[in-house]
């Protein structure tokens, strides 16, 4: 499970990815009936070992310690939550899947349409079978990591960067071990309803 552990403001969006190994594949959410949640993509590794479930909500105004419960499969599970400010909806996921035989980069986009000028946030889950994931330096490729204890925890990692215009966002610097199966999701964010600061 993952605990927010501060106020949590009506309209706040929030994202949780898991990543788990072995047994049988079955993604579940709950938080006690608080937040309806949208899966956005879910799947096994084409290792075959290997699940992940990505899940995003638009929250109701919850006080800190409000605990999220989410599973794929029972083992070596990693759960990550985040509270994204300053966007309000979900723009679109990109799933890209595949085996590597030599170190591989991994090469995957999304379209943004986030209105221009308003903020948008694209993240990317990478689950690799073998071996971890790798990032480049994020001042050189604009993917910052989002974990902590990063590279990387149970065969996966979290990467994000921020987008303020309509684009097409490419997935920079990350590649996946040998001899593996590999996932890379994009998933995106935007701002539709313009802030206000009274």
């Amino acid at each position: 499970s993952v605990t927010f552990r501060q106020n949590i403001a009506a309209g706040t969006k929030l994202l949780i990815i898991v990543s788990g190994s072995q047994a049988t594949f079955s993604p579940s959410i709950s938080d006690g009936g608080v937040n309806v949640w949208n899966l956005q993509a879910s799947g096994n590794n084409p290792d075959g070992n290997l699940a992940y479930a990505i899940w995003e909500t638009t929250s109701v105004a919850v006080p800190s310690g409000y605990t999220v419960t989410a599973v794929v499969k029972p083992y070596y599970t990693q759960i990550s939550g985040f509270m994204l400010f300053g966007v309000d909806t979900f723009d679109s996921v990109v799933v890209q899947t595949g085996t590597s035989i030599g170190v591989t980069p991994i090469n995957i986009s999304i379209a943004t349409t986030n209105p221009g000028g308003q903020a948008g946030y694209v993240f990317a889950f990478i689950q690799s079978g073998a071996y971890e994931p790798s990032y480049g330096d994020p001042n050189v490729t604009g993917w910052k990591p989002m974990l902590p204890g990063e590279p990387v925890n149970y065969w996966s990692t979290v990467l994000a960067q921020p987008v303020t215009q309509p684009t097409t966002v490419q997935l920079r610097g990350v590649s996946v071990g040998a001899l593996a199966g590999w996932v890379a999701v994009l998933i995106a964010f935007k701002q539709v309803n313009p802030s206000s600061i009274a």
